[in-house]
């Protein structure tokens, strides 16, 4: 995965097709959504490995330990979320990046504010509403 975030993280600083490219119009979203990603898959392997330890529960002072890293990481990326919630996406590609999240394991069902900011980006981008439903163009 972190090789697909790093292409990402190219597109947002203008790596992407040319080294002399400007910013991506959504750069700053397309890192966050980035970090995001990282923090939540960072989580996701820190819980894998705490319940496959030999005394996978509460009490057991090494699985408490990697359930307070998981939920530190899991509270970061919460946080980045809320930031993204309030970040508008300009492009197709900010657009898209916000819904790799609602694609995520627990991201649709922990932020009904970030997926109706998606919807509003996407309706809001004629742009996009063009290609998509070209039927209202006109």
């Amino acid at each position: 995965m972190s090789d697909v975030l790093e292409q990402l993280r190219a597109i947002a600083d203008g790596r992407g097709s040319a080294p002399d490219k400007e910013l991506h119009p959504d750069a700053d979203l397309l890192h966050s959504v980035a970090t995001y990603l990282d923090l939540c898959a960072e989580a996701a392997a820190i819980e894998r490995e705490a319940r496959q330890r030999p005394v996978p529960y509460v009490g057991n002072p090494e699985f408490d330990a990697a359930a307070g890293r998981w939920k530190e990481k899991e509270a970061e990326a919460r946080r980045v979320l809320n930031r993204l919630t309030k970040t508008r996406a300009a492009t197709a590609a900010g657009i898209y990046a916000k819904a790799t999240i609602i694609a995520t394991r627990r991201g649709y069902m922990q932020a009904p504010g970030f997926a109706l900011s998606l919807a509003t980006d996407l309706v809001g981008n004629p742009t996009l509403r063009a290609s998509l439903w070209p039927t209202e163009v006109g």
